[in-house]
């Protein structure tokens, strides 16, 4: 039987137009995934009520949809409408709830509340969480003034903080007693995209590759400001900030040490690793980035910061959790595999993605300090 040519073409067409829709939503998902700016509030997606002796039981809303450190030991902070607590490890747990340890810090959490669980386990700002002063300033980038907390020391070394994507200042509360406990000043930015901070002209995020030039402006606010030397310190997107700047600033030669937590150091390599945990075929993974890059204008080997690994000259301290299901600790293994001569990576077995410190403070607290004390020269 023939097949009209006519009908071919149509099924060709068709195929294309599916193809072609298909790739399209693939790049949509790795822009709206990795690249946008816009980010919510999380909800309330447990159901808590205070126990007696210190101890508060949350319920999963929804255990399909949220909560999803509910059941992870640690420290988290919890949030209500009515302020903010602490909870520590898990003393019960079964289907959806979890009894944990519980601590008010705001204000006590009421018998029962609408809550959600908080990575940053301390509320608001430096003062609030720890009694620590602090300044709020602010520095000039090449697209506006940018806000920033600065924490004063006595140390011509200054901590520069930059945080992860879609996320802010808060993520440095956990560590910030141990780099205050350093006696340096400590600089806690934000940048380009951040709330009340300049959005860029096309407002999307590029995981470090541009927004390193910010991390290099409060570098230079600092240095006017009596600093001689830094430790960059860098969350998630924030360690791609850290390495674009060793690579491409002048500044990079003022810089005496870099520690990273979860670092996103491939961009690639971490969507193959995303795709494959969510099953999906690794050729359409490759074809959704393909048709993102030609999309967006990504540069996957530009945005493959261990290409450049060899250009390093500074030492590295990597704190990565290896449950990370966001961006894979095998990626910061190659870098410390790459530069064993100055990479220190430290893997935190049961931790998720940026919850090193949560599972295990103490270890973590250690970490940073004896990498400040032993490569940096600063006293305990």
């Amino acid at each position: 039987m023939e097949v009209s040519v006519g009908i071919l073409i149509a099924l060709f067409a068709v195929t294309a137009v599916v193809v072609v829709a298909y790739g399209v939503h693939l790049s949509n998902l790795v822009r709206n995934g990795s690249l946008s700016s816009h980010h919510k509030t999380p909800p309330y997606d447990i159901n808590a009520s205070i126990d007696a002796d210190n101890l508060i039981t949350l319920r999963a809303m929804n255990e399909d949809t949220g909560a999803m450190d509910l059941h992870h030991d640690g420290v988290f902070g919890i949030i209500s409408a009515d302020g903010y607590g602490q909870v520590g490890n898990i003393v019960e747990r079964g289907d959806g709830y979890a009894v944990r340890e519980y601590r008010p810090l705001t204000t006590t959490i009421g018998a029962t509340a609408e809550v959600r669980l908080d990575i940053y386990a301390y509320p608001d700002n430096p003062l609030t969480a720890h009694g620590t002063p602090y300044k709020k300033v602010a520095y000039e980038s090449e697209l506006g003034q940018c806000p920033a907390w600065l924490i004063p020391g006595k140390s011509k070394t200054w901590v520069v903080f930059a945080h992860g994507r879609g996320a802010h200042p808060n993520e440095s509360l956990r560590i910030l007693p141990t780099l205050a406990g350093a006696g340096t000043p400590v600089l806690v930015i934000n940048y380009r995209n951040d709330d009340g901070a300049p959005a860029s002209n096309d407002r999307q995020h590029w995981l470090g590759f541009t927004e390193w030039r910010d991390l290099e402006a409060a570098m230079k606010y600092a240095m006017d400001s009596g600093a001689e030397d830094f430790i960059l310190y860098g969350y998630s997107m924030g360690g791609g900030m850290c390495l674009n700047l060793l690579y491409d600033s002048e500044l990079a030669v003022k810089v005496r040490g870099v520690i990273m937590n979860s670092p996103l150091l491939d961009f690639g390599g971490t969507l193959d690793f995303v795709g494959h945990i969510r099953s999906y075929p690794r050729a359409i993974v490759h074809f959704g980035k393909w048709v993102a890059g030609m999309r967006f204008g990504i540069n996957w080997q530009r945005m493959n910061y261990l290409n450049r690994a060899s250009e390093l000259r500074v030492p590295v301290l990597i704190l990565h959790g290896e449950k990370d299901t966001l961006v894979p600790a095998l990626i910061s293994q190659s870098l410390a595999q790459a530069r064993p001569d100055i990479v220190r990576y430290v893997g935190f077995p049961e931790a998720e993605h940026a919850r090193s410190w949560n599972l295990d403070p103490e270890n973590y607290e250690a970490e940073v300090r004896q990498f400040i004390h032993e490569n940096l020269g600063i006293s305990r």
